[in-house]
C-alpha cells in the first residue's frame, strides 16, 4: 500500500480568528430580562437550560438571534452548563465569540451563509459543545472550535431521532477543530438521507479547504465512517471504530462519489483529496461490519496526500482494503495487529 511518491503539503493552517468587530454596537441593556446574571451570560437574556426557548419579550425576536446580535457587537457570550432545547444556527454572522461550559443542544449546530449569500466568518466556539442532532457548515470561513461532540439520544434530540453526524460541506474554509467526537450515526429512513458518513468533508466543485482537526474519534456509524475530499486538509489523529451497522438505503449520495461505491461501506474513504495529510490513523475492526477498512479513491498525482501511520487492529474478519489505480494516497508506515 505504500506508494513511493514525493510529498509536498502546505504547512498546516494556523488559527485565523480575527479580533471582534465593535463597529456594530447595540444597547445591551435593552436585551436584558434578568439583570441578576452577569454580562454575556445567556440567562441574563432569558435563555435557560432545560426550558423551552421562545422570543425576546420586548422585541418578539428569537432569543438565540438576540445573543448572536450581542456577540456580533463585541460582547462575549457564555452558555452555562446544561441542555438547551433549541438549534444554534449562525447565518451570515461575523466576529462571534461564544463560551460553552459543557453545553448540549437538542437541535443542529450550523455555521452557514445567510439568505443573501453572506458568509459566516471569524467564529470562535470555546469550551465543550455537544449536539444530539448534527453539525453542519457551508460557505463560511475562519472558524475555530475547541471540543465538538455529536451524540445520540432520542429523548434529547428535537426530532426523537439518532444523530446525523458531522457534515463539513462545500465552501467551508479554514475550519479548525481541536477535538471532534461522533458517538453515533443513524440510518433507516429519509431523515438520514444527507448523512452517509459519520464525518463527511465534501462539496462538489467547491470542496472544503484548510480543514484542520487535531483529534477525531468515530465511535459508531450505521454507514461509512469518514469520507474526505478537498484540498489542504489535515487530521493529526484519527480513530475509527464500529461502522456499517445499519443500512445505506435512503441516501442522497456523497459529492464526487460514484453511486455504486456508496453500497460498499468503508471505515475511511479518501476521494479527490489533494495536498493533505493525516498523521496517525487507527481503524478498529472489532464489531465492525464494513466492506473495506480503507477506500483510497482517485486524486491528483501531482498533489499527493500522505498518511504517516496507518494501523488496522482487531481485523479478525479480514476486512480488505480498496486501492484505486489512480489514487494519490501515500502511506508511509503501515501495520496490523490484534489485541
Amino acid at each position: 500500500m505504500v506508494l513511493l511518491l514525493f510529498f509536498s503539503c502546505d504547512e498546516k493552517n494556523k488559527n485565523l480568528i480575527t479580533p471582534l468587530n465593535n463597529s456594530n454596537n447595540i444597547n445591551e441593556a435593552e436585551y436584558v430580562i434578568d439583570s441578576s446574571y452577569s454580562l454575556g451570560d445567556v440567562r441574563r437574556y432569558g435563555i435557560f437550560p432545560n426550558i423551552e426557548i421562545g422570543n425576546h419579550q420586548k422585541y418578539k425576536k428569537n432569543k438565540i438571534n438576540v445573543i448572536l446580535d450581542l456577540a456580533e457587537s463585541g460582547q462575549e457570550i457564555t452558555f452555562p452548563t446544561g441542555h438547551y432545547n433549541t438549534n444554534l444556527i449562525l447565518k451570515g454572522r461575523e466576529d462571534v465569540n461564544i463560551h460553552f461550559n459543557n453545553v448540549s443542544f437538542s437541535g443542529q449546530i450550523q455555521i452557514i451563509e445567510d439568505e443573501l449569500g453572506k458568509e459566516s466568518r471569524n467564529i470562535n466556539l470555546l469550551g465543550t459543545l455537544k449536539t444530539y442532532n448534527k453539525f453542519f457548515s457551508r460557505k463560511s470561513q475562519n472558524i475555530s472550535i475547541d471540543t465538538l461532540i455529536i451524540a445520540s439520544d432520542t429523548l434529547k434530540n428535537n426530532y426523537n431521532k439518532r444523530s446525523l453526524g458531522c457534515n463539513i460541506y462545500g465552501g467551508t474554509k479554514h475550519l479548525n477543530i481541536k477535538k471532534l467526537i461522533v458517538e453515533d450515526l443513524g440510518s433507516g429512513d429519509e431523515y438520514y438521507k444527507f448523512s452517509v458518513a459519520a464525518l463527511q468533508i465534501h462539496g462538489w466543485d467547491n470542496n472544503p479547504e484548510y480543514i484542520n482537526i487535531s483529534e477525531a474519534i468515530i465511535e459508531k456509524s450505521d454507514r461509512h465512517g469518514v469520507y474526505i475530499t478537498g484540498n489542504n486538509n489535515s487530521i493529526d489523529k484519527l480513530l475509527i471504530k464500529k461502522v456499517g451497522l445499519g443500512t445505506i438505503n435512503y441516501n442522497n449520495g456523497l459529492e464526487d462519489a460514484e453511486t455504486e461505491e456508496l453500497k460498499f461501506i468503508s471505515a475511511l474513504w479518501m476521494n479527490k483529496l489533494n495536498n493533505s495529510k493525516i498523521s496517525n490513523v487507527t481503524i478498529d475492526c472489532r464489531n465492525s461490519k464494513a466492506n473495506y477498512t480503507v477506500n483510497f479513491d482517485e486524486g491528483s498525482s501531482g498533489e499527493p496526500t500522505v498518511i504517516d501511520y496507518l494501523q488496522i487492529i482487531n481485523n479478525d474478519s479480514n476486512i480488505k482494503m480498496l486501492p484505486n489505480d489512480l489514487t494519490n494516497i501515500v502511506v508511509r508506515h503501515f501495520k496490523t495487529q490484534n489485541e
